[in-house]
């Protein structure tokens, strides 16, 4: 059985393949693609922070000047025969006023831009570069450090790596080298430049032309690069867009921009919908509380763009949000990973004037999939399927399940919009996308009917065995690599414990070798954690604990049951959820070598 969209919502044409995301943003035919009437466009992007901002017409001339100084910088021509995955350039970055100008300039001479989350430590940057082949880094200067030892690792010139704009408040008293050049500086040097030639693209390219890297720890495994192509944003904006055309009026708003723009979630909503709707998106770098509540107040912010754990803090300070005014806020998306119904309601009596809804993505799939309309709720559901998706749930065996309230795998396909797969990974990419242009998200689901006849999408579990933690995969065998490692380990597993501020932590159930047995325990866990924290990105650290076993369940083949030390893992939070944490203003929303609310891969 497959599953469709709801009956209410209008369909998409096929997406444009034949023009980059700049030029479907903000060419000449951007209003015949359905983008905003120039006219009724509110400044793109604002600085939350500092009010710095720029007029559309500002922005795009503030991205070709970019593109046409960095194309000078690398000595490469728009249309010169070289593949894009021969021009990629990072951006390594927290949120900044740049961050899209960056991409959309690698776009426009012909490249591609790899969205680098700003956790990334020097290792795991360093794998990052090496992977895709980096040839530019933009960075911010609270990361400089960080940025310039990794690209002296990977082999990138110094001089290639460029600093983006970030309000002086989250420096951490740190300054931006004098020698490396700014985006301002770059864009003043385009004046001694040529202009650039159009980015020639031929009829059906835009859906094979690279526009993006994206981490992902895919369906399964370990962290990837996905290949997302002009035609796959696209195709997404115009989905959302025609979704929200239902109950959305045509006029731009107000939104905020908390969420990573290197995490899918926050690319596709934030970075692009947004910009096609003509909304003008109040940026800030990552989530602080106070921060947000400002925000809100001072830019009377329309729509926001949420991830449970950001709102659970909100809930956990009501006492703080209830000095702000927040009554302008009459839209809020969650995704990235489940949210309790409690506290969905507990969070609406925040602002209760909002409706709350949820999305499901994933970056295989571009970004969003399914989308909750404010007069379709089903409570559990991550919405209905968007316009231009199919769904179907298959059993464990492979058998086509044909019953709704059934669960079983979900496999999405979006027409006119075919995944382009893992970079360098094939073996991945056929697992993910078996060639039949359907995508295995790797979830468990189920579609139930709600009395309107509508079909509401219910993400039950995850069929694979990524800890998803404040909406950002850990691929469990990532940190079990490193694990067995170590001299003290012999044997380990991690797995998922709950958290009620991050949704899930990773915990590690560890044997210990033989000639260790007598050193004291605390000794070798410090040990363990500091290795941990030296290699991998914050939110990869085992906060849940180390917890030294015996010996591990296992199956008659030899496999660890999983689920046997899933259950430990809730013993072991079952017996420590009397303590109270602190009410959490901060944290953050991470972006590493990744990548809903029941939400898969992103959102």
């Amino acid at each position: 059985m497959t599953f469709h969209p709801p009956s209410y919502v209008p369909d998409v044409p096929l997406p444009a393949d034949d023009v980059s995301i700049p030029d479907f943003l903000f060419g000449p035919r951007s209003e015949e693609y359905g983008g905003v009437q120039k006219s009724k466009a509110l400044n793109p992007f604002t600085d939350g922070l500092t009010g710095r901002t720029f007029t559309r017409d500002e922005y795009h001339s503030r991205y070709e000047s970019l593109a046409r100084a960095l194309a000078a910088e690398l000595g490469v021509e728009v249309n010169d025969g070289t593949s894009e995955l021969d021009k990629v350039i990072g951006i390594y970055s927290y949120n900044s006023i740049d961050t899209m100008a960056a991409a959309f300039a690698t776009q426009r001479m012909g490249g591609v831009a790899c969205q680098i989350g700003h956790q990334f430590n020097v290792p795991e940057l360093v794998r990052q570069l090496d992977r895709v082949e980096c040839k530019a880094l933009f960075t911010c200067a609270p990361l400089a450090h960080i940025a310039i030892e990794a690209a002296a690792v990977h082999g990138l010139p110094r001089e290639r790596i460029f600093i983006m704009d970030t309000s002086d408040n989250i420096l951490d008293g740190r300054t931006v080298p004098s020698d490396l050049k700014t985006v301002d500086q770059l864009i003043a040097e385009s004046a001694n430049y040529p202009a650039l030639e159009p980015l020639r693209m031929e009829k059906g390219e835009g859906a094979t032309r690279v526009a993006y890297l994206c981490s992902s720890s895919g369906t399964s495994g370990m962290p990837k690069s996905v290949m997302i192509s002009h035609s796959n944003i696209i195709a997404n904006i115009q989905a959302m867009s025609a979704f929200e055309s239902g109950h959305k009026g045509p006029n731009p708003d107000v939104g905020l921009g908390v969420l990573p723009l290197s995490h899918i979630y926050g690319l596709c909503c934030v970075g692009h919908q947004g910009l096609y709707r003509g909304d003008n998106i109040v940026l800030l770098p990552s989530f602080d509380l106070i921060e947000v509540l400002q925000t809100i107040q001072n830019f009377k912010v329309y729509r926001t763009w949420f991830v449970p754990p950001m709102m659970i803090a909100m809930v956990k300070a009501n006492h703080i949000c209830k000095k702000y005014d927040l009554s302008s806020i009459r839209h809020v998306v969650t995704g990235a990973l489940p949210i309790p119904e409690k506290m969905m309601s507990e969070f609406g009596s925040l602002i209760p004037e909002s409706n709350i809804v949820r999305v499901y993505g994933m970056t295989e799939l571009s970004g969003i999939a399914s989308f909750g309309h404010p007069s379709d709720l089903m409570p559990g559901s991550v919405g209905n399927l968007m316009p231009g998706m199919t769904a179907r749930l298959v059993s464990l065996e492979g058998e086509e399940i044909v019953d709704r309230g059934m669960p079983g795998n979900l496999l999405i396909q979006v027409r006119g919009s075919k995944s382009l797969g893992y970079y360098k990974n094939p073996e991945a990419t056929r697992e993910m996308s078996p060639g039949d242009g359907w995508i295995r998200t790797g979830d468990l689901a189920e579609f139930r009917t709600n009395e309107k006849g509508e079909d509401h999408l219910m993400i039950v579990d995850r069929v694979k065995e990524m800890i998803k933690v404040r909406g950002l995969q850990v691929a469990p065998t990532e940190l079990e690599g490193w694990l067995v490692r170590q001299p003290t380990v012999r044997e380990c597993c991690v797995v998922p414990m709950h958290s009620e501020t991050a949704g899930e932590i990773p915990i590690a159930f560890v044997i210990r070798t033989e000639d260790t047995m007598d050193q004291d325990e605390q000794s070798v866990k410090d040990a363990i954690n500091d290795g941990i924290e030296k290699n991998f990105a914050e939110y990869k650290k085992l906060a849940g604990g180390i917890v030294f076993v015996d010996s591990f369940p296992k199956s008659q083949g030899g496999k660890i049951l999983r689920g046997q030390m899933k259950q430990k893992a809730r013993e072991v939070y079952e017996a420590t959820k009397a303590k109270q944490q602190p009410v959490i203003q901060s944290f953050e929303f991470s972006d590493s070598e990744d990548d809903s609310d029941e939400e898969s891969d992103e959102e």
